[in-house]
């Protein structure tokens, strides 16, 4: 006897959602997304409410047009723990459906969805960015997650930082691949102040300064 059925295939995943909804994962909610550039968007959610703890989320899109619905195809994975993504890739004014997977182990939840149009943008001014950290490497280096805003999130970002009562902040490498970045080799058991900057061409916001003991 079967113990689960196929609902899904898409082009990359086969997804299985048991008879027994119990073992099915909570979908995300509050999802939104904007353009961060003509090509790229942003795309945040609120983790779900759950037992389970997930072992990654699945996102997908499907093109839309004047009539017809294209399928779903892979676009990315982003780690459990994680509530946003940068989407890239995408086609200047082409419309999207955005699909959100919730997964634990290889069982799917049912989709959380959101639509965007990519339009032409050209200048604007990022909108202050906000950002969370975590010690690594025994408190060697310091992970920096970007959180844009999302209504001008820019497009990239770099951190800052400098031990509490120096003079001078350094500044990390711009990163525009990625939403995160380790400052490596900080020295332990001091207190440092960090702060972000969110760029959009030569436009930028910075964020509050935060202190970070590590």
């Amino acid at each position: 006897m079967l113990s689960a059925l196929i609902l899904f295939f898409f082009t990359f995943q086969v997804y299985f959602f048991p008879l027994n909804a119990q073992k099915i994962p909570q979908s995300v909610t509050a999802i939104e997304a904007t353009q961060m550039t003509s090509t790229v968007a942003y795309l945040k959610w609120r983790k779900p409410e759950s037992n389970f703890t997930l072992t990654h989320y699945d996102v997908q899109f499907s093109e839309i047009g004047d009539e017809y619905l294209d399928a779903e195809e892979y676009l990315t994975t982003v780690d459990g723990i994680v509530e946003h993504a940068k989407l890239t890739g995408l086609k200047t004014n082409q419309r999207y459906i955005i699909y959100i997977y919730s997964i634990f182990q290889e069982v799917a939840s049912h989709p959380s969805t959101v639509d965007i149009k990519l339009t032409w943008i050209d200048k604007y001014l990022p909108i202050k960015p906000d950002f969370r950290h975590e010690l690594k490497n025994d408190g060697k280096d310091v992970g920096i997650t970007w959180l844009p805003n999302i209504k001008n999130p820019g497009d990239r970002f770099f951190a800052s930082y400098r031990k509490k009562g120096d003079a001078a902040f350094v500044n990390s490498k711009s990163e525009s691949e990625s939403l995160s970045i380790d400052v490596r080799n900080v020295e332990r058991n001091h207190l440092y102040e960090f702060y972000v900057t969110a760029c959009y061409g030569n436009q930028m916001a910075i964020s509050d300064i935060k202190e970070i003991h590590t």
